[in-house]
């Protein structure tokens, strides 16, 4: 599309030029040196691997660059100063990414760096000696001498802002203090309506669930001493209390349903992992006893692990197996019957039967929680959840039918049309009452907004609609009145940006 160089606004119709099947844009798309070619990502549907292709301007021909394997993903690609490779990020799934040079003619990749914490874009200097990135976490610059892999993380004054390009062929490099400032914040939104809460004291990481009487949020965050710690944050007046005891949990731990017990551990997501258990007291707000092993080398997500209803047992899908653990220890059980490659397990509300569903695959089955026979399978399945009352199943279909299943007679009703409010599902669950069906999801413009959907009659209402940010990591108070989610967006904070 043809655009003006001091507005940046459109000054002519746009042209298509890629339009792949089950293949959608994801991110970093990056223009030749000679403005020829185009260099970007595309991931399947239904999908968390992704692949580099690069398009021609002259003739529209579209090439896949990369080939990934099981759960690989490539990203933020850039073409060499000379246009004849492309520098890319290759993940797995964990905290650390490979950065790769692939020639373009040859179709060959060689690897620069092995192993490092990447946020954000690459940049290869123009003379191929040196590499810029971003880190995580501090999203400081990292330089890095490519003879010898020696790095350098850069402290730059904050009015300096980030990395854009290289300057004076590699001796320089230019930066950009942009008038908004991106943030990541902690919010709470009435299904009642109204503006979102949110917190005063944003240095949560991010909510991971509620006290049983939904008075406190339980959050991972930092104390007073600036360690990562788990906390509950009192609803009345926005105290914290750190948890004591719990500053070396790791991430995305689980709280069992009455709140006495904790599951910790996880590194990170598919980051091979040791989980345990710890007790707990919210009453003293800390652990009262030592960590129990629950589970050695588990490698998979934080949603692949659930408590049983009576939070006794742990149902954990890892290795394409499904364990289940008892909660004060002692040797996993593994499902004889389970299928193979099971994942997401989720307990029914009477314990009795597991759901499960399938990397890549749309599918469902309802298991045996005894011995993980399949009782049933359902297809065409995005997402799934039970209903509290253990009646019937809700199916996201990825027809963009919503709709639930009789567990005593099968009978289907058509609930809602879910694509009418969002174009891709990410995550379904249902309200502890039963009312509502909380959904989150992303439109065209991969813009995240959380649905509440009347169980009854189907009716939709946005959550905190007058809230610009993105929302995702959707959970219900247990009173089913609140939802807490992550909100990231950018907010105008200087009144210009500065070069």
């Amino acid at each position: 599309m043809p655009v003006s160089s001091e507005t940046g606004h459109p000054i002519g119709p746009g042209n298509l030029l890629v339009n792949k099947e089950n293949l959608n844009w994801r991110n970093a798309l990056n223009w030749s040196p000679d403005g020829n070619n185009l260099v970007f990502t595309l991931h399947e549907e239904s999908s968390s691997d992704s692949e580099l292709w690069t398009v021609s301007l002259n003739d529209g021909a579209a090439k896949q660059f990369t080939s990934s394997f099981y759960l690989a993903a490539f990203s933020d690609p850039v073409f060499s100063a000379n246009g004849l490779k492309i520098l890319y990020k290759r993940s797995d799934g964990t905290m650390n990414s490979a950065i790769k040079l692939g020639s373009i003619s040859a179709g060959k990749a060689v690897t620069l760096l092995d192993s490092c914490s990447i946020d954000g874009r690459i940049d290869l200097s123009p003379d191929n000696r040196w590499i810029l990135y971003n880190k995580k976490r501090t999203y400081n610059p990292v330089l890095c001498r490519l003879a010898d892999k020696q790095q350098k993380e850069l402290s730059s004054p904050d009015e300096v802002g980030n990395l854009v390009s290289w300057a004076d062929q590699g001796s320089k490099a230019f930066f950009y203090k942009t008038s908004f400032d991106y943030q990541y914040l902690s919010k709470v939104g009435s299904i009642y309506g109204g503006p979102a809460f949110e917190f005063k004291n944003q240095s949560y990481l991010r909510p991971i669930g509620w006290s049983p009487s939904s008075d406190g949020l339980f959050v991972e965050g930092k104390d007073k001493d600036g360690n990562e710690s788990l906390m509950i944050i009192r609803m009345s007046d926005q105290e914290e209390t750190s948890i004591e005891g719990t500053t070396d949990h790791g991430s995305y731990a689980s709280f069992s349903p009455d709140c006495s017990e904790v599951v910790v551990g996880l590194k990170g997501q598919m980051r091979p992992s040791d989980l345990y258990i710890m007790p707990v007291s919210l009453k003293e707000s800390k652990t009262t006893g030592n960590r129990i092993l629950l589970f050695k080398n588990f490698v998979g997500y934080s949603w692949e692990y659930a408590w049983s209803p009576d939070g006794t047992k742990i149902a954990i899908a890892s290795g394409g197996e499904v364990w289940i653990c008892d909660a004060k220890g002692g040797a996993p059980i593994k499902l004889p019957k389970a299928p193979q490659k099971a994942r997401y397990p989720l307990w029914s509300p009477d314990g009795k039967s597991i759901a499960v569903g399938y990397f890549r695959e749309d599918r469902m089955q309802i298991l045996k929680s005894t011995d993980g026979e399949v009782i049933k399978t359902f297809e065409n399945v995005a997402d799934f959840d039970w209903t509290p009352d253990n009646r019937e199943v809700i199916i996201v279909h990825v027809d963009g039918q919503l709709s639930a299943v009789s567990l005593t007679n099968g009978k289907t009703r058509t609930i809602a049309n879910w694509k009418q409010l969002c174009s891709e599902i990410q995550f379904l669950k249902c309200s502890p009452d039963g009312k509502w069906i909380g959904i989150n999801g992303y439109n065209e413009d991969i813009h995240f907004d959380i649905f509440k959907i009347n169980a009854a009659d189907g009716k939709a209402t946005e959550v905190a609609p007058d809230d610009p940010y993105n929302k995702e990591l959707m959970i219900w108070s247990t009173d089913s009145k609140w939802i807490a989610y992550d909100a990231y967006g950018s907010k105008k904070t200087n009144i210009a940006g500065t070069l």
